[in-house]
């Protein structure tokens, strides 16, 4: 059947300009709000930095390495191995390419609960633990990491300043309102195609804030910084390479869709980069921070002079200081610098060596940490039956996520 209607009678409306303007102005306008939230509530005040030559008082390493990081990883449940070995609660033994952990006493009175329950938890089987045979991925995951977490989430000792969280959760609702929004304008010719879109664009969103709030929540070397910025900008021209892909198939190439594309997707990755930034430090985590990096400064920086010193006045100064620089990530620039005043083995070790130096200890470190997140910390469905066929790893749990959802910039959180 064939019929012919008059001109006119098909009637096409293209909304490209005013959805580009909408487009336009809606990303300048969250563009000035973020920026100005940021300053308001988000930005942090330089915390107060001095030289401290002992760890903050009160604090273990698994609190130390919760706070530089907020996140207790396997290498701070190791620690704390070697910190009450340090005290005299506990013996390691090295034989048969495995360790035996011996206790010694109880934790004495004053401990928090989740330092209790992890101690419990390894030697939940009698007063001897053998590493390759224990594990304790349950007992951290209900009753250390839930108990460590609220402490610092909550009244006096959380970590972020409560009103600049509730801005994240507002800025992170309006990144994802600005996505669907986007969406429809970018598609607003043949709104078929918005879904894909907002699927595209909400993959971009989740995907930088993960790798924003990983290069956040402590000190990044400026490798880890370009690394990430580098998977940033890749992802964000994926999304525009995608999104473009989508408006061509759909048959709608017009510029101002193409222009639209590109301020969508860098706007989502500058917005997303500013919510990442935006939970601020409490004034308590503030001084504690202060404390923190003071003593992570003497750990790097000490002159030998005064370190000599230090060790001459207190042969077991090393081993006081081996745990806390194990979760600061300090371990083999603690043993070097110390290497060359070693006196004498630690009494806690017994092993198939003789301890000739710092860096035996260094050494020990590697091939416990090893051990303990190949069969301690790892899910038991996952646990792998070699001792040292993959190296030693730095995150068994992946990192479990502290008091805040983000940091601040280049904070050390």
């Amino acid at each position: 059947v064939r019929v012919e209607m008059e001109d006119g009678y098909f009637e096409y409306k293209d909304w490209s300009v005013p959805a580009f303007a909408i487009t336009l102005a809606s990303a300048a306008g969250l563009l000035v709000l973020f920026i100005y939230w940021y300053l308001r509530f988000g930005k942090d005040r330089d915390p107060v930095i001095m030289p401290v030559f002992r760890a903050p008082e009160g604090l273990s390493p698994l609190d130390v390495g919760y706070l530089f990081d907020s996140a207790d990883e396997s290498k701070d449940y190791a620690a704390m191995i070697y910190y009450w070995a340090d005290r005299g609660l506990l013996d390691i033994e090295e034989k048969d390419e495995s360790f035996i952990l011996h206790k010694k006493a109880e934790l004495p009175d004053g401990c928090e609960d989740y330092e209790r329950n992890l101690f419990d938890a390894v030697f939940k089987n009698g007063s001897t633990a053998e590493l390759d045979q224990l594990n304790i991925y349950q007992e951290i995951q209900t009753r250390v990491h839930p108990l460590l977490k609220k402490k610092y989430s909550k009244g006096r000792c959380n970590l972020f300043d409560e009103k600049s969280q509730r801005m994240q959760t507002a800025s992170m609702l309006l990144v994802v309102a600005f996505a669907l929004a986007s969406s429809v304008c970018i598609a607003i010719n043949d709104l078929r195609f918005g879904l894909f879109a907002f699927f595209t664009l909400a993959f971009q969103f989740v995907f930088t804030l993960l790798l924003f709030w990983q290069v956040n929540k402590k000190l990044s070397s400026r490798r880890q910084f370009v690394f990430t910025w580098v998977l940033v900008i890749f992802i964000t021209l994926l999304s525009i390479f995608v999104i473009n892909g989508i408006c061509l198939s759909a048959g709608f190439g017009h510029l101002l869709i193409r222009s639209m594309t590109v301020i969508v997707t860098v706007s989502i990755t500058v917005l997303t980069a500013l919510s990442a930034a935006m939970p601020r430090r409490s004034d308590w985590a503030q001084g504690i921070l202060g404390s923190i990096m003071g003593y992570r400064d003497f750990l790097m920086n000490v002159e030998m002079d005064k370190l000599r010193k230090l060790i001459s006045e207190d042969p077991g100064y090393f081993y006081h200081n081996l745990s806390y620089a194990i979760v600061l990530d300090l371990e083999t620039e603690w043993a070097r610098k110390c290497d060359s005043l070693f006196t004498q083995p630690a009494g806690w070790y017994h092993g198939r060596e003789t301890a000739a130096s710092f860096m035996f200890y260094h050494a020990l470190s590697r091939r416990f940490n090893t051990v303990f997140v190949q069969h301690c910390a790892a899910q038991p469905q996952m646990r792998s039956s070699s001792f040292y066929g993959s190296g030693p790893s730095r995150s068994g749990f992946s990192g479990f996520s502290g008091g805040g959802s983000g940091g601040g910039g280049s904070r050390s959180w």
